[in-house]
Parts: structure tokens; C-alpha cells; sequence
């Protein structure tokens, strides 16, 4: 089964910026496509992290829960991790179950890797 949201990342210095697109729920191969290329952006030193989730549609819990694995995994291995681009139906969720509380979020990614360099 394909996943119903693709993921790409990209490297802006020392900051790792994983980005989302599609659908964010249910995924079989949820390792593959996004837990294990974190962790190996981790293995080489990488502490700091932009989730871009502009192109995200919709997201339910299971989705909700991929991130807060990478956000955990992360954090874990003393990195820090910020959101960008949610909109608002992705806001809603997060505000709903009381994770915007829990993430730093910002409106762009230009903004998002900015708060590096602050």
C-alpha cells in the first residue's frame, strides 16, 4: 500500500527541513518514509529541524502521531523541532488536541528557520 502523503527533505546549513505533502494519515510504511530518514539526519549530527507542512490537507490522529514520534525521537537525542505553514484545518486539529502547546509554529519556513539563527 502507498502512503497517502510523499515527504522529501532538504538541508539549509545545519538545519535538516522535512517536508510533507498529501494527506497525513494511516501509513503502513511510516519508517521507511519518514521515521528512519530522521533518525539518519540525527546519526550525522543534526539538531535542529523545520517540519514544513504547508502542502498537508488534511491530518488526522494517526497522522498527529507521526509527528509527535519524530518530534519525540528527536527531542530524545537533544534536538529541537519547529512547524511550519500549518493551515487552518491542520491549526484546528493541533489546537483540539492541545499540541499547539507542545510545538513551535510559524506562519512560513522562512520564518521557521529563522528562530535557528535567534
Amino acid at each position: 500500500m502507498r502512503a497517502p502523503f510523499k515527504v522529501s527533505f532538504e538541508e539549509k546549513g545545519d538545519i535538516a527541513i522535512i517536508k510533507i505533502t498529501g494527506k497525513m494519515h494511516g501509513c503502513p510504511n511510516f519508517e521507511e518514509i519518514l521515521y528512519e530518514p530522521v533518525n539518519e539526519f540525527l546519526d550525522q549530527g543534526f539538531r535542529k529541524f523545520v517540519i514544513n507542512m504547508k502542502r498537508v490537507r488534511f491530518i488526522d490522529s494517526i497522522g498527529v502521531s507521526f509527528i509527535n514520534a519524530i518530534y519525540t525521537s528527536i527531542k530524545n537525542d537533544g534536538g529541537r523541532v519547529v512547524l511550519c505553514g500549518q493551515n487552518e484545518r491542520v491549526l484546528g486539529i493541533f489546537h483540539v488536541a492541545e499540541l499547539d502547546k507542545l510545538y513551535t509554529s510559524f506562519k512560513s519556513c522562512d520564518e521557521a528557520v529563522a528562530s535557528y539563527e535567534g
